[in-house]
This record gives structure tokens, C-alpha cells and sequence, in this order.
């Protein structure tokens, strides 16, 4: 038997295999997002997609972490994905670590 490659050699010389489009590549980034001055600077908060508990119940966890440190300040899982359920947990938050200059979020459907 003919290797594989031999076989796509005489295929693509008789005009019988369309190449494909060579895609693009993005230049890779150095900094995605603005430069964290240090600790409690920048959070991030985000939802990381609902998944099925043991008992059935689904579970929307919720993280809540430093840019600076990568610290996971919080990882609560939320009965519903809303303002009114996600709300106690950024305040236990700020009240255990303080205000954060920013809070950067993926405008999801929590803070969106």
C-alpha cells in the first residue's frame, strides 16, 4: 500500500483536492489589559457556567478574584444568576478586603 501522503501527492497533482485557505493568525498580546498597581487594585468578577450538583441542583458559581495577586477572593455558587443574589457576596467581599479601584467584568449576563 501507497503511504498516505504519496496518495495526497498524486491526488493534488491531478487537480483533485482543493487546498484549503491559509487563516490568519493574530499577532500574540503582551498585555491585554491595563497594568494592575498592586494588590486590590483591579478585581475580576465572572460567572464560569452553570453546572449539575450531586443532588440534581444546578449550581451558577461566581468568582470573584485579584488582577494583581490572582488571589480568588471568592467562588460562591448563586441559586440564580442576578444582581439580587450576586450582590451579598461583593459585599462580604468589600467589607473583608476594601473597595477595589476597578471592577472588570466580561459584561455577562450578571453585570451586563
Amino acid at each position: 500500500m501507497p503511504a498516505e501522503s504519496s496518495i495526497g501527492e498524486l491526488l493534488q497533482r491531478e487537480g483533485l483536492v482543493v487546498s484549503r485557505r491559509k487563516r490568519l493568525r493574530a499577532p500574540p498580546r503582551t498585555a491585554p489589559f491595563a497594568a494592575c498597581g498592586g494588590p486590590n487594585d483591579v478585581w475580576c468578577i465572572d460567572l464560569k457556567g452553570w453546572f449539575h450538583c450531586g443532588d440534581g441542583k444546578r449550581c451558577d458559581p461566581l468568582t470573584l478574584s485579584d488582577a494583581y495577586s490572582r488571589y480568588l477572593l471568592r467562588c460562591q455558587g448563586l441559586k440564580q444568576t442576578d444582581v439580587a443574589h450576586a450582590w451579598p457576596v461583593l459585599e462580604a467581599a468589600f467589607r473583608e478586603c476594601g473597595l477595589p479601584s476597578v471592577l472588570r467584568s466580561d459584561n455577562g449576563p450578571l453585570l451586563g
